[in-house]
């Protein structure tokens, strides 16, 4: 077929190399002419949003209210590895304004994080979702949240990688806790220590490097009956339950 090509690509992501077949049809765009500037590359443009962002007028999930919006908020686990042996949302489901709890026992089933079920059996970090409330206004859903009672069972945990993958560390899954494993080569790096004429080795460390957003994690969703705005903050304001298993609300 004229004009088609198959190239081959080999692309770099986060440390990951992958390679591709890609079918290019048409022909190369000539090249820009000598001499002459370009009209947009090299040229500096305003972000058409960036005056809204930068005065607080821009409207972010937050800003929006809808008619009848519930609010939605999350019960968190105290600890880093532990098993939901029961919950009791009686005395939150009694609360005026409450409209629905959600917790393993209850909940259908959903795909997140590659399971099948929002609210695990086993919690995996302090953080972790037990069960979530949505209410009227976020103060009665975080009331709500104190409300709820959380039996855990405290189950051995590690904090260090290394002690993670050896032999004795508790095991998360059937499989071990090598969830996928692989190796980046790139280089000769055997004759490039061989040929130094001084080699420095040392374990280095640094933490998780992330995208800072302008506001925080939510979402606002419409059903036919209802719309519902939720929070999923990082930067939580917590209560505690006065249960025998105190459980962090956020």
């Amino acid at each position: 077929m004229p004009g088609v090509r198959v190239v081959k690509s080999r692309d770099e992501f986060e440390g990951e190399i992958f390679e591709s077949l890609s079918i290019i049809q048409g022909t190369d765009l000539p090249p820009h002419a000598a001499g002459v500037e370009f009209e947009e590359i090299g040229k500096s443009r305003k972000r058409v949003d960036g005056v809204q962002r930068v005065t607080g007028r821009a409207t972010y999930t937050q800003d929006v209210t809808l008619p009848g919006m519930l609010h939605a908020r999350v019960l968190r686990s105290p600890y880093p590895r532990a098993r939901v042996r029961a919950i009791d949302a009686k005395k939150a489901e009694a609360l005026p304004g409450v409209r629905g709890i959600l917790h393993r026992f209850n909940s259908p089933k959903a795909a997140f994080r590659g399971e099948e079920t929002i609210f695990r059996e086993e919690v995996r970090f302090i953080g972790d979702e037990v069960a979530a409330v949505a209410a009227d206004d976020p103060e009665t859903a975080v009331r709500a949240l104190g409300l709820i009672e959380v039996e855990y069972e405290l189950l051995p945990h590690v904090t260090d990688l290394e002690e993670a993958i050896t032999d004795g560390a508790p095991k998360l899954e059937d499989g071990g806790n090598v969830f996928e494993a692989g190796s980046l080569k790139r280089g000769e790096a055997r004759p490039a220590f061989k040929d130094a004429d001084a080699v420095v080795e040392g374990t280095y460390r640094t933490s998780t490097q992330l995208h800072n957003s302008l506001e925080s994690h939510g979402a606002v969703a419409v059903s036919a009956r209802r719309a519902a705005r939720g929070s999923t903050r990082s930067s939580r304001r917590c209560s505690r339950s006065s249960s025998a298993a105190r459980s962090a609300a956020c």
